[in-house]
């Protein structure tokens, strides 16, 4: 998936930095410069593309030594398993009741002493989530060919506009869209 999330951003960023006169120069080009114009607006997901899930590890790290890294992928992996399983089973619960109950779980599961304090700190830290390096100037890219730009995501709206903000590309969406409908104005 990141491998996907990048060639995309590269791609995107390239067609916008050829885009003019370098399009009527080449007829291929200009064919491709055509097809890119159709495109009106792109929804992102947000965990694992525009955000890095990852970026927790070194919170993770100093909270429990030498077992952050371990942590952060068994939290990861929890909160994915428990989100599919939920929906498979028509049982909902908000994205950041999965965070919470998949950092429950690998805490537990790696033995490590979890208090109110260390789980605040844990949690905060999804509204915070760093983004990749090269999203911002991916967004910037598209944006300037009038592109219209959303996220399109499970995570609970709060913690997604947090994220967008403290990352710095809420300003370059249109819109972010959850499908946690249940605590979100409706959209006609």
């Amino acid at each position: 998936m990141s491998s996907d999330r990048r060639e995309f951003f590269k791609l995107a960023g390239a067609a916008a930095a050829v885009a003019g006169t370098a399009w009527a120069a080449m007829p291929a080009a200009a064919e491709t410069a055509g097809q890119f114009k159709a495109i009106k607006a792109l929804a992102f997901d947000a965990y694992g593309t525009l955000f890095d899930v990852f970026s927790v590890t070194a919170l993770c790290e100093r909270l429990y030594p030498g077992k952050g890294n371990q942590l952060a992928q068994i939290w990861r992996a929890k909160q994915l398993q428990y989100s599919l399983m939920r929906s498979l089973m028509g049982r909902h619960r908000d994205f950041w009741g999965l965070t919470e109950d998949g950092l429950l779980w690998a805490t537990k599961n790696l033995q490590l002493d979890l208090t109110a304090d260390k789980k605040k700190q844990l949690m905060e830290a999804y509204l915070s989530l760093a983004a990749f390096p090269d999203v911002k100037a991916g967004l910037e890219a598209l944006k300037t060919q009038g592109v219209k730009l959303a996220i399109l995501s499970n995570g609970e709206p709060k913690m997604l506009e947090a994220a967008a903000k403290s990352a710095g590309i809420r300003d370059l969406l249109d819109d972010i869209i959850s499908q946690d409908l249940q605590s979100q104005p409706a959209r006609l």
